[in-house]
């Protein structure tokens, strides 16, 4: 009897470490996955994903990803059957309501999306990205100042959620408000990994600054009596006096340093201050701005490099080790506090 018990034993233990052994593998598999995804490889990354869900059926990632590379080929209707599978089963992630209210979207059913999204954040009431959805679906309706308002709540939901930037610095460029779109666009570069989007906002950033260059009233509504106790105050008021028309990212880098001086003298909770003060501190700031800006003036890129190579080189191993890093106590700006 002590035998059967002993053999039972060693056969659960065996099994189980088959299982851990399988979800390690089907890990590696669903990894590897994902990179095929982001280079745009969705067959392959769907051939990987089916082998991953039979080595671990119960992880919903697998699932997830494997709607995902339907929903990057447009095939919308099938990426709504696998997620609504795995709503049906319990399975339950920020991720997944965001996705499968994304693909009725693109489906025609824009109420249905809504109803997804509100739903998400019922049960995920601190998931930014469910609120930046919201607010494009506010958008698509022509509701401006509640698309706003939900992307301020994505921000003060989740700070760190890099598209929500994204969209408000797009939008606030289209509604002329430069001072603000610059700021968060800028907070967009130095949270985001997509090389597409980023060069799009760097175009966008020079664009704002060019135009504060040439009409300051988007940064003179916000030097207000009222505000006058606030970092935005100091930060307009200095954007402001330095700033002047400019051709080079080296005019701009001068501009920018000195607004940003005057901006850092006080101890702050802001992260982009703290940020900003991190760079100067770590003396790559013209390095920073080239990083930056660098797409929208080549030839001078180019020309800087080819000096400043090893310098520049330093700054990209400070700045992977020194990305914004979101804590309970971080505070950012939020246009909708100064507002009238």
């Amino acid at each position: 009897m002590k035998y059967i018990f002993f053999i039972l034993a060693i056969s659960i233990h065996f099994t189980a470490f088959a299982g851990e052994k399988e979800k390690a593998q089907a890990y590696d598999i669903g990894h590897e996955s994902i990179l095929l995804i982001e280079k745009g490889k969705y067959d392959e990354a769907k051939h990987l994903l089916q082998q991953a869900m039979e080595l671990d059926p119960e992880h919903w990632l697998y699932p997830y990803e494997l709607s995902l590379c339907y929903y990057q080929q447009k095939d919308f209707q099938t990426s709504k059957k696998m997620l609504d599978s795995l709503v049906v089963n319990g399975v339950s992630n920020p991720r997944i309501f965001q996705l499968l209210g994304n693909s009725e979207a693109n489906l025609g059913n824009l109420k249905r999306s809504v109803a997804i999204y509100e739903n998400g954040i019922r049960y995920f009431p601190e998931a930014g990205r469910l609120y930046m959805e919201l607010g494009l679906t506010k958008i698509a309706a022509e509701q401006y100042d509640d698309a706003e308002k939900l992307w301020e709540t994505s921000i003060n939901k989740q700070p760190e959620f890099d598209l929500t930037y994204y969209h408000l610095s797009k939008y606030l460029f289209e509604s002329k408000e430069y001072f603000w779109s610059a700021i968060y666009g800028e907070i967009y570069l130095l949270l985001s990994y997509d090389n597409h989007k980023f060069e799009e906002i760097s175009k966008l950033l020079w664009k704002n600054y060019t135009h504060l260059s040439k009409d300051q009233s988007s940064i003179s509504k916000y030097i207000d009596e009222k505000n006058i106790q606030t970092e935005l105050y100091t930060f307009a008021k200095s954007l402001k006096m330095n700033i002047k028309e400019f051709k080079t990212i080296k005019e701009l880098t001068a501009i920018r340093k000195k607004t940003i001086e005057e901006l850092i003298k006080q101890n702050s909770s802001n992260i982009q201050i703290n940020q900003w003060k991190s760079i100067l501190s770590s003396e790559h700031f013209e390095e920073y701005n080239f990083w930056l800006f660098g797409v929208n003036n080549v030839k001078e890129l180019q020309k800087w490099f080819k000096i400043n190579s090893k310098q520049y080189i330093k700054f990209e191993k400070w700045n992977k080790m020194n990305r914004l890093n979101f804590s309970k106590d971080s505070k950012i700006f939020i246009r909708g506090e100064y507002k009238e």
